[in-house]
């Protein structure tokens, strides 16, 4: 039997540290014209779940498990994107039975989908079954993220949505939590230098238009920091469900500006170490890959 401990974050990859911690803004500097907002059309009816910061890798995987614990079958629409904001080719639309799981595995270089059924053991986290696994739909190793939204009648948004990251690590399984982030409309965000000195920050996004993100930082509040002589300003051009990562490096100055040249829906947030649950498995151990430590 594997043992259970909690996952030290020394120990394991980079790659497996990153949660995304969302930024709050003090202050959000520029007007939003809210005919312009009205334009993104990107968000879809019912319940939407948006998850950042799914990576994959040689030793490392990403699992999107959507489960339908109701009596009546529910309908969803699977959306995985890549860092670059390219879509992951899968068939985006699923119908799940009660009490049945979906499981989504990003992996290196594949994905594949997996049911789970529990009508008659009455365990959701039951045997699985493969449905389908699509290669050269992802890179080696990466980023990508997730939008699962309901698209049945019911008003009622029942279905349980869960992510998490597993990371191999000699003889141990790692799993980190991948909690959904509410996508937020702004030109602009205004923060304390102090909150992003010496960190990564995760821009996603979310809208169906490109935008230009001009990074920078000043020492007092004000319109269009970013296009002062002394606002340190970098920028990006951010296609339509695309996200980057940006490191900070100490700034010199009191506050640190996002700015966004159309406003749409937007994910902003630091990424830190984050804590994992690991399993330990010896020889006589066998490994059940997509099982989470309870």
């Amino acid at each position: 039997m594997p043992k259970t401990a909690e996952a030290p974050a020394a120990a394991q990859p980079v790659a497996a540290l990153n949660e995304a911690v969302e930024l709050a803004a003090t202050h959000s500097s520029l007007p939003i014209d809210p005919a312009a907002i009205a334009v993104d059309t990107s968000g879809a009816p019912g319940r939407t779940w948006e998850i950042p910061g799914l990576s994959f890798g040689p030793n490392n995987w990403s699992i999107v498990r959507i489960t339908n614990p109701s009596a009546s079958p529910r309908s969803v629409k699977i959306e995985i994107y890549q860092k670059s904001g390219e879509q992951f080719r899968i068939n985006p639309g699923f119908d799940i039975q009660p009490r049945e799981t979906l499981e989504i595995v990003i992996q290196s270089r594949q994905v594949e989908i997996y049911r789970r059924s529990s009508q008659q053991t009455g365990d959701l986290n039951g045997p699985r079954v493969l449905e389908s696994s699509l290669g050269g739909v992802s890179a080696s190793e990466g980023l990508s993220w997730a939008r699962i939204t309901q698209t049945h009648e019911d008003a009622l948004p029942d279905l349980e949505v869960r992510a998490f990251e597993e990371v191999l690590y000699g003889n141990t399984i790692s799993d980190f939590e991948r909690y959904p982030k509410t996508p937020v409309v702004l030109r602009a965000w205004t923060i304390r230098a102090s909150e992003v000195n010496g960190q990564q920050i995760y821009f996603l996004n979310a809208s169906d238009r490109p935008t230009t993100v001009a990074f920078c930082a000043a020492d007092k509040i004000q319109p269009d920091p970013c296009v002062t002589k002394d606002g340190l300003a970098t920028r990006f051009l951010v296609k339509p469900n695309e996200c980057l990562v940006l490191g900070v490096k100490k700034l010199p100055r009191k506050y640190f500006f996002v700015e966004s040249s159309i406003p749409g829906r937007a994910i902003l947030a630091r990424l830190v170490p984050a804590k994992g649950t690991t399993k330990v498995f010896h020889s006589e151990s066998s490994i059940s890959f997509g099982e989470p430590s309870r």
